[in-house]
């Protein structure tokens, strides 16, 4: 691959098999992570107007700093263990933050605040980076990494609702942007917070993603509402409600819930829309939500996007065709380049979920980090009791079995709420079982209870999961 200035083509790559939901991906060559992040850091990260410090500079516009680029470079110079660039980049976020501790959103190339108050994807990629520097150098990094999330869910998070609003001052059930949402952080912020509502936050965004996206085409809209609606309010994006430059990042957001977690509800999405892609004849950067396309080109954003849809889908020959042409795309804007150099390091393992240190977090539940397991839905774990979204009280058992596998074979767990996994034992026949004392589910009232199974190998790797809904009596 050829890269600007160099007269020379880089041939530093690795090879790597994409594997699939149950299908092996032919071998893919990407360019090594330490050629992806030297090139991306050497064309975008700037001291230039940045008062000693780094900021990542936004070159389709006029060389703008955005909180949203932060948090990329954060990110990637936290999991290319870049102290130095990392710290730098640090410093000058913390200079601009606003009053409610949060990053303002744009600062012009000369330094000066161009966009006050803070977007929220830009802030939970800081504050997960931040996460990712306290697990390699400690402190002060979880320190400040605390405080960033809990500002983000006292002032980006809509009490009651647990939408996530799209800034600190704006937004909320009336707009929202799905591409914002980052379930996978979450979960670290949860565990490594202790504010178990982050769990909440979750099922919100996945509650408004299916009913945003299009059944047929999986694809969702770059802004929406609580009901999966037009987000009437919002009046300067003439393509709020296609799938367009915003939307594209959701694939890559859920991936990493499906790739680390295990999550269903991210794979069931990812699935339809890689579907989706695989099917058609040419692809474009722009679509209408049951699939026509709003443009005639396609770009490295849409391409980086549509790459790990297919990573965490059934199209494994797609996944391969779709990562290869990635791999080729090298572009001078810093969105396609940064969403690039993300998604490749992700595809080929080197951007794996954090890894904590010792919960610092209060005593509250959190739930147990799962890194790199292997794609879940090899097995389907079959409930036997009870139904999903049963009215329950008292003392019972919940009991399930995968079918044509052994009880000794296999281990399985289960957890409410994002609490953590509870071992569940052998009964007599096929099915793993505990009891349980719904009685005590209290905490949020009636329900629903968001209740996860989990199946393992002997060797501790997830092969299936199972979600279900339950209703205590009151």
């Amino acid at each position: 691959m050829k890269y600007k200035g160099w007269s020379t083509v880089v041939i530093i790559a690795f090879v790597f098999v994409i594997s699939t939901n149950n299908k092996l991906a032919t071998a893919a060559t990407v360019p090594s992570p330490d050629i992806l992040y030297s090139d991306w850091k050497s064309r975008f990260v700037t001291s230039s107007g940045a008062s000693g410090f780094l900021r990542v500079r936004v070159t389709e516009d006029n060389d703008v700093t955005v909180s949203e680029a932060q948090g990329y470079g954060m990110l990637l110079s936290a999991y290319r263990a870049d102290k130095s660039t990392f710290d730098k980049l640090l410093s000058y976020t913390e200079k601009y933050l606003d009053p409610r501790g949060l990053m303002h959103w744009k600062i012009d190339k000369n330094g000066n605040v161009a966009g006050q108050n803070a977007a929220t994807d830009g802030d939970e990629d800081i504050a997960y980076a931040l996460l990712v520097a306290h697990s390699k150098w400690g402190e002060p990094y979880g320190g400040k990494a605390k405080i960033y999330i809990k500002n983000i869910f006292d002032y980006e998070v809509e009490p009651d609702t647990y939408v996530l609003k799209p800034g600190d001052v704006w937004g909320g059930s009336d707009i929202t942007n799905l591409s914002y949402c980052a379930p996978a952080f979450y979960r670290a912020f949860a565990e490594f917070t202790g504010n178990q509502d982050w769990f909440k936050v979750i099922d919100r965004c996945y509650d408004i993603h299916e009913k945003a996206e299009n059944t047929a085409t999986g694809l969702v809209p770059d802004w929406t509402t609580i009901d999966g609606g037009s987000a009437v309010g919002l009046t300067h994006n003439p393509n709020k409600d296609n799938f367009s430059y915003n939307a594209i990042r959701v694939p890559w957001r859920l991936f990493m819930d499906y790739k680390w977690f295990g999550e269903p509800r991210a794979y069931n999405n990812i699935n339809l829309m890689a579907k989706f892609f695989a099917g058609e004849n040419s692809l474009y950067s722009g679509y209408t939500l049951p699939g026509s396309p709003t443009v005639n080109y396609f770009d490295t954003t849409f391409a980086a996007g549509i790459a790990t849809a297919a990573a965490g889908s059934e199209e494994g020959a797609f996944a391969s065709k779709i990562l290869e042409k990635l791999s080729s795309m090298n572009p001078s804007s810093y969105y396609g380049a940064s969403l690039r150099t993300l998604a490749l390091l992700l595809l080929s393992g080197n951007f794996p979920a954090v890894v904590l240190p010792a919960s610092t977090g209060s005593s509250a539940p959190s739930p147990s980090p799962a890194p790199e397991p292997p794609p879940v839905g090899q097995y389907v774990i079959i409930l036997e009791d009870p139904n999903d979204n049963q009215e329950i009280s008292g003392e019972k058992k919940i009991k399930a079995y995968i079918d044509n596998i052994t009880l000794k074979n296999y281990t399985m767990t289960y957890s409410v709420d994002g609490s953590k996994e509870v071992p569940m034992a052998d009964a007599a026949g096929m099915f793993k079982q505990i009891k349980v004392q719904f009685d005590s589910w209290t905490w949020n009232k009636a329900g629903p209870y968001k209740v996860t199974l989990t199946a393992r190998d002997l060797s501790g790797n997830i092969i299936g999961t199972k979600l279900f809904s339950l209703f205590v009596k009151q």
